[in-house]
């Protein structure tokens, strides 16, 4: 199993991916089984409480999840916090440039995998 290619996607699950990178941290296990970083990118374009989404309160768990996801959909770390920190309301300009920035993420995602 150790000569087993490790790929970081839109598919990886955030446990293996956390538990691969980071072995010794016991909080990992908090993370739920078999949600992806896809799945944690529709949480945070539907505005989702990410912690309860993981299954794991720690801050640390979800920059670290926020790094890897900014990888993967090729975006600056600060897009994916920003989004998690500051989603704007629905009604306003801001919101919509926004959404429609992030559907041009997403298809860009879907574009290459």
């Amino acid at each position: 199993m150790e000569n087993m290619k490790f790929t970081l996607n839109k598919h990886t699950t955030l446990r293996a991916y956390y538990m691969r990178e980071y072995p010794t941290d016991e909080m990992g296990k908090d993370i739920k089984r078999g949600i992806k970083f896809i799945d944690l990118f529709n949480c945070l374009n539907d505005y989702k409480c990410v912690y309860e989404f993981m299954g794991a309160g720690d801050s640390i768990i979800r920059e670290r999840m926020f790094e890897a996801l900014s990888k993967i959909m090729e975006c600056d770390y600060d897009y994916i916090y920003s989004q998690w920190l500051h989603y704007p309301q629905p009604e306003t300009k801001e919101f919509k440039e926004f959404k429609k920035k992030s559907d041009e993420i997403w298809k860009m995602i879907e574009s290459n995998q």
